[in-house]
């Protein structure tokens, strides 16, 4: 996201405001419940063991 490499809150409230809209409208023409994408969410965060590795700060890239 853009906005958050210059560091403003606005714009990544924007930003993210866009893709979730675009992400409900594909869930949607999936005929996918959000609440299917919950679950997995749900199920991920009972995994022990679950790190993914250091990740680097997003102003390094």
């Amino acid at each position: 996201m853009i906005g958050a490499l210059k560091d403003n809150r606005e714009e990544v409230i924007s930003e993210t405001a866009d893709v979730m809209y675009h992400f409900f409208v594909l869930l949607h023409s999936l005929d996918i419940q959000f609440t299917e994408v919950e679950q997995v969410l749900a199920q991920r965060h009972q995994k022990s063991n679950n790190f993914k590795g250091e990740r680097k700060d997003i102003k390094e890239w």
